[in-house]
């Protein structure tokens, strides 16, 4: 099995079945978040924390553990969208929200790492980020774990990027 990965045309035949699985998987979480609706009590705070005054919100993040720059882009999605007054709407648009990460993690794999790497190292960076400890549930719940997720493989490819071509933009 070993040696027909390490084949170079199987490597591409890999890394695209992988890629297309995580594809099918955040089509899998756009499908959760409309029809299988579940809610945590953190994400009861958020829906609470979003509705208040942007300026009072700060404040009561900052009691908080969480940085309120989670709540900042949410507050921001949810006053360009005319959504209603509904709670429903409202936590859609805001699980949709969770999920826009792993769409530019896709994108990202698709561009910088086939690019770079190869179609394998797209495939595998795409499905292991979907896949491991549980951040496909992350990914739909109205928490700032799959922003971070983002913002550390951003930060990781400016800091790769620095170091091996002296790219500072």
């Amino acid at each position: 099995m070993l040696d027909w990965v390490l084949n170079s045309k199987n490597k591409e035949y890999m890394g695209k079945i992988l890629f297309g699985l995580s594809i099918l998987m955040l089509f899998g979480m756009v499908y959760l978040v409309f029809h299988k609706y579940f809610l945590t009590y953190d994400e009861c705070f958020t829906l609470g924390l979003i509705k208040l005054p942007t300026d009072y919100g700060i404040y009561v993040t900052s009691l908080d553990v969480h940085p309120p720059l989670y709540y900042l882009i949410i507050k921001f999605f949810i006053t360009i969208l005319p959504i209603g007054n509904s709670n429903y709407n409202l936590v859609i648009v805001s699980k949709l929200i969770s999920i826009i990460p792993y769409a530019i993690i896709l994108a990202v794999s698709a561009t910088f790492f086939k690019r770079r790497y190869g179609w394998l190292t797209c495939g595998l960076i795409a499905f292991s980020l979907a896949t491991m400890t549980g951040f496909f549930l992350n990914y739909i719940t109205m928490r700032m774990y799959s922003w971070s997720v983002l913002f550390l493989l951003l930060s990781y490819l400016s800091l790769y990027l620095i170091l091996t071509e002296n790219k500072t933009k």
